[in-house]
């Protein structure tokens, strides 16, 4: 069975006015202009025809969280949304953390999703070791939180214990998924919001996950993996300074990337007024300005991944009265 989608077909390089030829279930040819036969053709002119999107991000939330969504439904969404395939995060119940902890994740994944999937493995403080017991060609990488929020159960603080994670990604030629804020400094800051000023408004949360926290964690991650040799990929950056982090990174030697979730290009500070606290994510949301200097960097081709690190919670959970308990 063959046939022919028309449209505007987006490239590596360039959007053309034109026709994929299918055969078989292959892709046999992409070519400009539209065909003359309109047998078995698929109309799809004035609309985007792109390859099948790939969600390096995503936070699905089997086991331990069914109630939110498990992977039938996410994997399906992820189709709804143009999704092929999804790396799936570790900060499950219990999290990806150990070798049969992964294992058991591949084995839920197979035959129920939807979409083709890759793991993405965690790093916690008391499984270090599964980090040279693992087969690396089952994972895409391995994820470490420098700082906790409500969903972290494995936040590696200590840059020593950090460190040594490193070292055995670097030995092992792992890369490094890092959730890059400065604990030290999110504790210093939600003290000084929560406790001494008394704010719970939905505002502060972008007042004490500011930009010194993610900018002071993201330079440390470069440090680290300079030193160890890692392959570093920097998960959902949201300010100009953290992409300029990455430009000085790769410059000093670093194999360093990063990456935008799409809310950071959506949504401002200025959006607390009418969405509240449905909208708290960490890192935390930008102003306009900063959100504005973002836009033009990915004009510009200097950020590697748009994301959209979907993460699904219950209203109930997004609509607490206070921001410290959302």
């Amino acid at each position: 069975m063959s046939s022919t989608l028309i449209g505007s077909i987006v490239l590596p390089d360039q959007i053309i006015q034109g026709s994929i030829h299918i055969a078989n279930g292959k892709i046999e040819s992409i070519e400009e202009g539209f065909p003359k036969i309109t047998e078995h053709t698929f109309d799809f002119r004035n609309k985007y025809i792109l390859p099948g999107l790939i969600e390096v991000h995503g936070h699905l939330r089997e086991p331990g969280l069914e109630h939110k969504e498990d992977i039938p439904h996410g994997t399906r969404a992820a189709l709804a949304g143009g999704y092929t395939t999804i790396f799936d995060m570790p900060n499950t119940r219990p999290p990806t953390t150990t070798v049969s902890r992964l294992e058991d994740q591949i084995k839920r994944y197979t035959g129920r999703a939807y979409t083709d999937f890759a793991i993405n493995m965690g790093a916690a403080l008391e499984d270090i070791d599964e980090l040279n017991k693992v087969d690396k060609e089952m994972i895409t990488g391995v994820k470490i939180f420098t700082a906790g929020h409500a969903t972290t159960p494995t936040t590696i603080p200590r840059l020593g214990d950090i460190a040594r994670i490193f070292e055995i990604l670097g030995e092992r030629k792992i890369m490094a998924l890092l959730h890059a804020e400065n604990q030290e400094l999110v504790n210093y800051f939600t003290h000084k919001y929560r406790d001494t000023l008394a704010r719970n408004d939905p505002a502060v949360w972008s007042d004490a996950r500011n930009s010194s926290v993610v900018l002071t964690s993201a330079l440390e991650m470069i440090a680290l993996a300079k030193q160890f040799g890692v392959k570093l990929y920097l998960l959902h950056l949201s300010t100009p300074e953290e992409f300029a982090a990455v430009e000085f990174g790769r410059k000093i030697g670093v194999d360093v990337y990063g990456e935008i979730a799409a809310y950071q290009l959506a949504f401002t500070t200025a959006d607390y007024k009418k969405y509240g606290n449905v909208i708290n994510v960490a890192p935390a949301l930008r102003s306009p300005s900063e959100q504005k200097k973002l836009w033009q960097l990915l004009r510009e081709g200097k950020i590697d991944a748009v994301i959209s690190e979907h993460t699904p919670h219950t209203l109930e959970e997004k609509q607490k009265k206070s921001v410290w308990e959302v």
